[in-house]
């Protein structure tokens, strides 16, 4: 009885392992079946890749060979022979070419009986053209510098029917008066006949010079020469020396009164006239008798 139990369990149990690993056994055949058809596929399409590979290559050379051209054979065409028909019109031609170069032959014969045109004088270089320019430009600044140079030196100071008064500013300075101790006026004066007079047209190019001295203290003027002058004046002069018994007293309306009166406006004004103006003696005394 114990022994026929033993059986029933150990068979019941083989029973149940069968049925536990029948499931497994078969789960790993169907795995390995499909890893087969999966390799069976891959090996069909890399062998149907190849074989478009080789397809597309050999399409490639054949496109090749028919785009090359064709190899130039050595052996020339036979040359037709020329019939009479051939010779008939290549003449009209022939004749054709024969006129053109005729036309073109008495075209340079006329050429050559024109008569020859005189040559267009040659341009100047643009170098010596502008060289020119900048000469005659600074001859024209010179030119100007020195009219503007005589026009600040020689300035206007009064006019009449006859001349024009100029002062020189350049040479007007005070200078001591000798054997006292005031100061007088050293001046130049320059006259120009005048455009409006009648004068002016005989004595163009022609001025004077005047040399004055001037006592402004005294209203008192001493002439000492008159130079006439064309063209530019001679240094080598003559003139009276300084004299006290040279001074003259002003009449009034003459033209030493005009020229006293505009010169010592004019110095008083200015601050380019040579000299420092001493004081005298009596102007130092009359200052302190004001003062005290």
């Amino acid at each position: 009885m114990w022994k026929k139990k033993m059986a029933v369990a150990l068979s019941m149990a083989f029973f149940a392992g069968g049925l536990t690993f029948t499931p497994t056994a078969s789960a790993y055949i169907i795995n390995v079946g499909m890893e087969d058809l999966a390799a069976q596929n891959q090996a069909a399409g890399a062998e149907k890749k190849q074989e478009s590979k080789v397809e597309k290559a050999k399409e490639h050379k054949e496109a090749q060979q028919e785009t090359k051209p064709a190899k130039k054979s050595n052996v020339k065409p036979p040359q037709q022979k020329k019939t009479d028909a051939d010779a008939y019109t290549e003449r009209p031609n022939k004749q054709e070419a024969n006129d053109d170069a005729k036309k073109a032959l008495d075209e340079l014969t006329k050429v050559s009986k024109l008569p020859m045109q005189k040559k267009a004088e040659e341009p100047k270089p643009a170098v010596k053209e502008e060289q020119a320019e900048e000469s005659h430009q600074g001859s024209n600044t010179s030119k100007k510098t020195k009219k503007k140079a005589q026009k600040d030196r020689f300035q206007e100071i009064l006019r009449d029917e006859s001349f024009v008064y100029y002062m020189d500013t350049r040479s007007a300075r005070y200078i001591p008066m000798p054997n006292r101790q005031d100061n007088m006026i050293d001046v130049w004066v320059k006259l120009k006949p005048n455009g409006d007079s009648a004068e002016a047209d005989d004595q163009k190019g022609k001025y004077y010079l005047e040399h004055y001295y001037i006592y402004p203290k005294n209203k008192q003027i001493q002439f000492l020469c008159e130079l006439e002058v064309t063209g530019r004046p001679s240094n080598a002069i003559k003139e009276r020396p300084y004299s006290s018994q040279n001074w003259e007293n002003l009449v009034p309306g003459s033209v030493e009164d005009d020229i006293y009166h505009a010169v010592v406006k004019r110095v008083k004004n200015s601050s380019s006239i040579g000299g420092i103006p001493i004081p005298s003696a009596s102007d130092v005394l009359d200052a302190l008798n004001i003062g005290l």
